[in-house]
């Protein structure tokens, strides 16, 4: 089933049709891409308390993102093999390279707060 399309959900705290891809840097200290380059997604739903998805998102970091609003909207991707899992304690997966959200089906949800 290799064609299969999964679902998978990219929080930000804006909307627009370019997600640009976080980077690794290399150094262990400012990496916003542990598990390499590409754009990091998730399947968990934006029916997920907020506080779930940010500490899923962000880790150790996630109140923060949260008060920031990196997780006030999501936009709803349906990827085929292009999205990868990853192995992990969270639910990861990454896209590799800049993703132009125009060129394929999505859906843009707002997440309440619980």
């Amino acid at each position: 089933m290799s064609g299969e399309k999964k679902k998978y959900y990219h929080y930000t705290s804006e909307e627009n049709g370019y997600i640009k891809q976080s980077t690794k840097t290399g150094n262990g200290r400012g990496d916003d891409a542990r598990h390499g380059s590409g754009v990091y997604l998730t399947k968990m739903p934006p029916t997920e308390r907020q506080s779930d998805i940010a500490k899923n998102n962000y880790m150790g970091g996630w109140k923060k993102q949260e008060r920031l609003g990196k997780v006030d909207k999501a936009i709803e991707i349906e990827c085929g093999s292009s999205a990868s899992d990853q192995e992990s304690d969270r639910d990861i997966g990454v896209y590799r390279g800049d993703l132009d959200i125009r060129t394929r089906g999505f859906k843009i949800h707002d997440v309440k707060k619980k």
